[in-house]
């Protein structure tokens, strides 16, 4: 969910970014933004798909995901993570 007073323009960046994340780092190699449907007051669901276990250990903290950070942080009320695999 994002905190109040957040702009349909800040969502959008935040959006965008995350869209361009799989250019920016090897181990991403799809990213769906697009809600049909979510629960439990939350406006937007962002899915990250890895190439691997160890491509989503490597990019926590990377260069990729603290740049993405500088527009999805300050306007994130707060998110739920899951990290799932087969």
């Amino acid at each position: 969910s994002w905190k109040a007073g957040t702009t349909p323009e800040q969502v959008q960046a935040a959006l965008d970014g995350v869209q361009a994340l799989p250019s920016k780092f090897k181990g991403i190699t799809r990213v769906w933004t697009r809600t049909i449907k979510a629960q439990g007051g939350k406006a937007n669901a962002i899915v990250m798909e890895f190439a691997s276990e160890a491509a989503l250990k490597e990019y926590s903290g990377s260069d990729a995901q603290k740049e993405w950070y500088k527009v999805y942080t300050p306007i994130r009320d707060s998110s739920t993570t899951f990290d799932i695999s087969n």
